[in-house]
């Protein structure tokens, strides 16, 4: 591992990672060096002052990374989520952390139909009044949501 590795999230097939300010993902399918950088690693996005976190969606359908904003990068086409860069220029900066999938959208039978699930996530950042807050977002709409 190099030494400035920063592992953020995994799932049975995916690992996310940072390397100072630049973010990766790792398929562990194909990749013959799964516990380090290897030049068939996808990089997704860059974070200012280095990501806080990230999470694979429980379906493997996207990531998302958090800190300096919050990038959304899709790992298939089957949802239909695009690529998005959110809350990083000045006039809607969010400084992001606590990145959760959120539970309440899973259906009890969606392992056995085809979605999608799993969509919205959570995640915790300052509001427009300062304030610690907990956010939802629709990982394919954007929708944002204040939870109370």
């Amino acid at each position: 591992m190099i030494q400035h590795e920063n592992w953020l999230s995994e799932s049975q097939n995916y690992k996310v990672y940072s390397e100072f300010e630049n973010v990766y993902v790792k398929d562990k399918r194909t990749d013959s060096n799964p516990k380090a950088y290897d030049e068939c690693d996808q990089f997704i996005t860059s974070h200012y002052g280095d990501p806080e976190g990230a999470l694979i969606s429980p379906c493997e359908d996207y990531v998302v990374v958090v800190g300096h904003g919050i990038s959304i990068y899709p790992l298939n086409e089957k949802c239909g989520i695009e690529p998005a860069e959110l809350f990083q220029n000045q006039r809607n900066q969010m400084w992001t952390n606590g990145v959760h999938i959120e539970s309440y959208d899973q259906s009890d039978d969606s392992w056995e139909t085809d979605g999608p699930y799993w969509i919205w996530f959570r995640f915790v950042s300052i509001d427009e009044d300062d304030n610690t807050r907990v956010f939802k977002m629709n990982a394919k709409t954007r929708e944002l949501l204040k939870v109370d």
